[in-house]
This record gives structure tokens, sequence and C-alpha cells, in this order.
């Protein structure tokens, strides 16, 4: 059978993309409760986690305990980043998206009802390379005598990931602190 051109275009194009992305069948990200809750050096470390998410380069980040100069210095600090907040209260957190390999299609945070603690979840519908994710992070419930809430809300996280698309891929980062 003769070549008629069309074979070898879309060869020549999946090449060009293989040949600019060096790992086309991975996803990184990184998840990380960034501490935003102590004044201790805030700026300096905070200006630090966006030096690593600079050189790491991850698709997607999931950061908790996120406060309102925190994202002012995430927003400055990695400008290849779209933020996504989930709360703008005295602290969140914030899914993190790599603007020209991540495509948003939907955002949403889900309260916990029954939170002490300012707790919610947050939900991103996107696409990375073809592929539909649903990517969820929570900071839940922190100490001891929270962990029947802790317990729930978790419960609830497990309730939207089955309720998730069976053709999206569902991806949790949490943080918690259990005294």
């Amino acid at each position: 059978m003769g070549d008629d051109g069309e074979n070898s275009e879309c060869s020549e194009k999946k090449s060009r993309v293989e040949e600019s992305d060096p790992e086309p069948h991975r996803i990184r990200l990184l998840s990380w409760n960034i501490d935003g809750l102590h004044d201790l050096s805030i700026k300096r470390r905070t200006q630090a986690v966006c030096d690593i998410i600079n050189k790491e380069h991850p698709h997607v980040v999931f950061l908790q305990e996120v406060t309102a100069l925190t994202q002012v210095i995430l927003e400055s600090g990695c400008p290849t980043y779209q933020v996504i907040t989930g709360g703008n209260e005295e602290y969140y957190t914030c899914i993190l998206l790599k603007v020209d390999q991540v495509e948003l299609i939907h955002h949403q945070t889900l309260p916990f009802p029954d939170t002490r603690m300012m707790r919610n979840l947050l939900l991103v519908q996107c696409k990375i390379k073809g592929e539909n994710l649903v990517l969820m992070t929570s900071h839940l419930e922190s100490s001891e005598k929270q962990s029947k809430e802790r317990v729930q809300q978790l419960l609830k996280a497990f309730r939207v990931m089955q309720k998730s698309s069976k053709s999206s891929t569902v991806i949790f980062g949490i943080s918690t602190y259990v005294t």
C-alpha cells in the first residue's frame, strides 16, 4: 500500500510532540502544606516554595494553609501557574495549574458542613496531556478531638470520588495534623 502522505504527517506531528515533552506519559504534581499560619519568615519560606515549584515544573500543585499574604507571593512568584483557591478566609487550600499544559474545565469548592476549622474540599476538573482528571485537595480537620469530623470529611471526599465520571482519573492530595 502506498504512502499518501497522511501517515507521514501524523508521524511527524507525533515526533514533534514527543520531542517537546521528554515525559509524554507522566503527569507531575506536588502536594504541600506550606504552613502559612506561622508568621516566622513567612515571606522567605513562601518564596522558597515558589522557587521549588519553578524548578520542578509540576503540572499541578496542591497547597494547604495558604493565606492572603502567601497567595500574593505565590501568584507573583509562580507566574506560569493559574491559582485556583478553595476559599478566602483566614487560611485555605489552592490548586496551581501550569498555564500552558493544563486545560481547566471546571472548579468548585464543596463545604464541609460541620467544620470548626473553615475546612472544605477543592475540586478541579481539567485535562492534562489529553487525559481527563478530577483533582481534589483538602486540609482535613486537625487534632485528636476532631477525629470524628475528620473521618466524616474524608468520607465526603470518597463519595465525591465515587460520583466522578468513569472517564476521569481522580487524584486527591490532603493534609491533616493530629496532635
